[in-house]
């Protein structure tokens, strides 16, 4: 299980409206909770444990908040709503940028003028991007794996290819 911890950063190359990026705003939360900050609540049928994160001093929150947390998607509009989501969430201040992570790279300049970590993250939370397609020439050597590209995988579960 991924266990995303403070101090770490979390990215997600196909940021959505940031299901990921929030579960992992919530887990830091919970694991840096008194047993007093922790509130039981029912969601969807189900028993889930909120924590408030009280144990954070003023420094970790603000870690928390601008330098944890990363993502990008290729459609405007689900920039605009995963930003929104976490704005409300308390997190106003996390980059999702516009831009394709299968067809575009960043250099180290480019990323220290977005404020991206320079060495890379150190939890990729993602799922494959649920529309669009994308040219296999185009995709970026970073993302190739072995000799096939994430168009060409085929889930050995269900069938489906990505």
């Amino acid at each position: 299980m991924i266990d995303p911890r403070i101090g770490e950063s979390v990215y997600d190359p196909a940021t959505g409206t940031a299901g990921f990026l929030v579960a992992a705003f919530d887990h830091i939360k919970l694991a840096n909770s008194s047993t007093h900050g922790i509130k039981v609540v029912e969601l969807d049928g189900k028993t889930v444990r909120r924590g408030h994160g009280d144990n954070l001093s003023a420094g970790k929150w603000n870690l928390l908040q601008t330098g944890t947390f990363f993502g990008n998607d290729v459609d405007a509009k689900m920039v605009r709503l995963a930003t929104m989501n976490l704005t409300l969430r308390g997190l106003p201040d996390v980059r999702i940028l516009h831009r394709n992570a299968l067809t575009t790279t960043l250099d180290a300049a480019r990323k220290i003028e977005l404020g991206l970590p320079v060495e890379g993250f150190h939890v990729i939370l993602a799922n494959p991007p649920f529309s669009g397609r994308v040219d296999k020439d185009r995709i970026v050597e970073d993302v190739k794996v072995g000799g096939t590209t994430a168009t060409d995988w085929r889930n050995p579960v269900t069938g489906y290819t990505i």
